[in-house]
């Protein structure tokens, strides 16, 4: 068997604390996880890990072993990454998830552009805006858009965008439009479920200073550009980002509200998992997403 595979496959199943989600990030068979830690046993002639029904944890010896192989391991990504850097090569399937509008809209236009300058590199993406744990899931980076909170990730920023509320010209006209932001709290408000706070709408006025008010309505979604197509039909009012509403206010199909007091920015990050050295692939993707949009002369996003 590959060693540093093995070495691999030992970390990941300290990591997550079991077999079947070890073979997962590695696509193969909890079996085949089985096989490479016996092995990697028989040849140390000891027991590294301790196995129930329910978790799998290290022994003290595996334990140590583990802190040696991941600093093994990250230093044989170092010595890769530098020989990258040096022939200018970048390899390697890259492993991302992002938010699905976002990542439809915005960022798979510039995934195309990416794959075609390095034609020796492949990415997976998953589509999901939910906040997925990266180690459990085997990903190299994601995109978040918003606060982040995960100490243990180191975040890239990569642009800006702005919340914006609205609503259909024909809502306005029968309900009226709103003057100011507690009046928000009178009108049917579509919200955002993945939202840390969907039924609390925090406003910027530019000036460092925020007020919020507490909004309800008959529809919540997981999905910006489901709620979007709900605001247009007449629904009720939406707060979401520019990069989903833009066409549609081009268009004249939703209206801006409050333009004056809808400030509120969101950054866009790149997002991976906090080690001592960035894995080339991903840097060089990260660099070039953010050059791509910093060139952009698209209006629906404000850059970074």
């Amino acid at each position: 068997m590959d060693k540093f595979l093995t070495m691999n496959v030992f970390c990941r199943v300290v990591e997550l604390q079991s077999f079947s989600r070890a073979a997962k990030v590695f696509g193969i068979s909890a079996a085949m996880v089985s096989k490479h830690i016996a092995n990697l046993e028989d040849n140390l002639k000891t027991r590294l890990l301790h196995r129930t029904t329910r978790q799998v944890t290290p022994t003290s010896i595996g334990m140590l072993y583990y802190e040696r192989c991941k600093t093994i391991l990250s230093e044989l990504e170092e010595a890769e990454s530098s020989i990258s850097d040096l022939t200018g090569r970048v390899s390697g399937v890259l492993k991302i998830s992002a938010p699905m509008d976002f990542g439809r809209l915005f960022l798979m236009p510039v995934i195309s552009k990416f794959l075609v300058e390095h034609a020796d590199v492949g990415i997976d993406i998953t589509f999901d805006d939910r906040h997925l744990n990266l180690i459990d899931e085997g990903l190299d980076m994601t995109v978040r858009i918003g606060q982040l909170h995960d100490s243990s990730l180191v975040a890239k920023k990569l642009a800006t965008s702005r919340l914006i509320v609205c609503a259909a010209p024909h809502y306005l006209s029968q309900y009226g439009e709103p003057q100011n932001i507690q009046a928000l709290s009178n009108h049917n408000c579509l919200s955002y479920s993945y939202s840390q706070k969907k039924n609390e709408w925090v406003f910027n006025n530019g000036k460092g200073k925020s007020e919020s008010v507490l909004v309800s309505g008959s529809l919540t979604a997981n999905n910006g550009i489901a709620l979007k197509r709900s605001a247009i039909a007449g629904l009720g009012v939406i707060f979401q980002p520019d990069f989903i509403v833009s066409d549609a206010l081009i268009k004249g199909e939703l209206v801006e509200i409050l333009p004056g007091s809808s400030q509120e920015l969101m950054n866009i990050y790149g997002v991976y998992p906090h080690r001592r050295f960035i894995s080339n692939k991903v840097r060089r993707f990260l660099e070039f997403v953010e050059h791509y949009f910093e060139q952009s002369n698209s209006n629906l996003l404000i850059k970074s």
